[in-house]
């Protein structure tokens, strides 16, 4: 058993059982107070990764024909075909952009898959369980295009010269400079971070496990945490981490055209 939501010291203790179609209990060999967080955070998303009505026919188990399909597939084993057709890794959940026929729950749909051409083509999903405060469906725009550029220099100079609307990893920080220096020069764009969806960007975490005996039992003394969390100068710290109001170097950001 592995993922992201299940510490790797919890593994051999856990268990799941169906208890309906709609219901599961999970079992921890430990108290796992965070784990509802971790479930509303991206470790929770493999929950969702793995459409079962549909991935099913490429799993050995169910598909008494599986070997028609590994050869037809040029594949050698049917777990390559399951990854091939389905989310292969923790960090490639991107089988939504290639294979037009996986379901999804995401705000858009495939139209134009990833890897056809120098365009990704998404339409919004009418099946979308979102809705805003005012009971309207999300998402507003019907329709989406990526462009997939050969290389980053053409991915910068297109945003510079407002070609493209919205790109999400503008680069490094040399790059980002060159961004704020066109804001500051009236180019209409934007910058910003995207927001974080864990509880903190940084964290000050003392060792109450230290060898130090005299260390332990301060650490471990929640006034003494309490008393360094009022110490912090926030101001400071905010000041010396960000480059540009509202963003921080190290974290996802997204350059935007304003006109």
């Amino acid at each position: 058993m592995s993922g992201d939501w299940l510490p790797a010291t919890m593994a051999a203790g856990f268990s799941f059982a169906k208890v309906d179609d709609y219901t599961v209990i999970l079992t921890f060999s430990q108290p796992y107070g965070t784990f509802p967080l971790i479930l509303a955070s991206w470790a929770g998303r493999q929950f969702a990764m793995y459409p079962k009505a549909y991935l099913q026919q490429f799993h050995k188990a169910y598909n008494p024909n599986i070997a028609d399909l590994i050869k037809k597939e040029g594949v050698e084993t049917w777990p390559a075909l399951f990854f091939k057709k389905g989310p292969d890794t923790w960090g490639n959940p991107g089988r939504w952009f290639t294979e037009l026929d996986l379901p999804s729950i995401y705000a858009y749909v495939i139209k134009q898959p990833l890897g056809t051409g120098t365009q990704v083509t998404m339409e919004r999903n009418p099946y979308y369980y979102k809705v805003d405060d005012r009971g309207n469906q999300l998402p507003y725009i019907d329709k989406l295009i990526g462009i997939s550029y050969q290389d980053d220099q053409g991915r910068i100079l297109a945003m510079l010269n407002g070609d493209i609307d919205l790109t999400t990893q503008p680069g490094d920080n040399s790059v980002k400079a060159m961004f704020t220096d066109a804001i500051k020069q009236g180019k209409p764009l934007q910058l910003t971070s995207i927001l974080d969806d864990g509880a903190n960007s940084v964290v000050l975490q003392f060792n109450m496990t230290d060898k130090d005996a005299v260390k332990r039992e301060v650490f471990a003394d929640k006034n003494f945490r309490i008393g360094v969390s009022y110490a912090l100068n926030r101001k400071e710290l905010i000041d010396l981490l960000m480059m540009v109001k509202g963003f921080r170097p190290g974290l996802p950001a997204a350059l935007f055209t304003t006109v």
